[in-house]
């Protein structure tokens, strides 16, 4: 618990520094990789989940999602990056047969978009 603390104490001087003073793509290249690492913290390191590809999946959206996010894209793209996601996990799902529940799923899904 400390350690965290001590994380955020010197790490949020520092996002905020990067968010205000640089360019966009490195806001979103920052923001992309804090988010893949909350995804991941989230879903393998609290054991929530623990399919590897699935992670991956959700880790990738994540950092799509800030990217689609920052540069402005059109809607549509975001559609379908949300398109594939879902079909990624679906076919994970249906995979795996058992093994993968629809709350895991769900809870990948959510970790990823939010």
């Amino acid at each position: 618990m400390k350690t965290r603390v001590i994380v955020a104490v010197i790490g949020l001087p520092l996002l905020l520094a990067v968010v205000l003073a640089c360019p966009v793509w490195c806001t979103a290249i920052v923001t992309g990789a804090l988010s893949a690492l909350a995804v991941y913290e989230l879903l393998f390191t609290a054991g929530l989940f623990r399919h590897l590809r699935v992670i991956i999946y959700s880790m990738v959206a994540a950092v799509a999602v800030c990217f689609w996010s920052c540069f402005g894209c059109p809607h549509l793209w975001g559609l379908a990056l949300v398109w594939l996601y879902f079909t990624a996990l679906f076919i994970e799902m249906i995979a795996a047969k058992t093994k993968i529940s629809l709350p895991q799923i769900c809870a990948a899904a959510f970790s990823a978009l939010f």
